[in-house]
């Protein structure tokens, strides 16, 4: 792991930790290049995405408190 990062960032908080898949063939889509699976690894929930926006609308819902 970057030593730099985590001195930056502080500790990385499980609740704020998702696994995000890209569709393999998103470069043969010019128009909309972003597309694939994210998942919330504290709740398990998952959700498709076709846009930087979705991606970034579900990790907002899915940000946990670091409690």
């Amino acid at each position: 792991m970057n030593s730099t990062l985590t001195k930056a960032t502080g500790r990385l908080a499980a609740s704020r930790a998702f696994v995000v898949q890209l569709d393999e063939d998103m470069t043969s889509r010019l128009s909309e290049p972003v597309r694939g699976r994210i998942e919330h690894i504290a709740t398990g929930e998952q959700s498709l995405f076709d846009s930087l926006g979705s991606l970034e609308s579900f990790m907002r819902k899915n940000f946990g408190n670091d409690n």
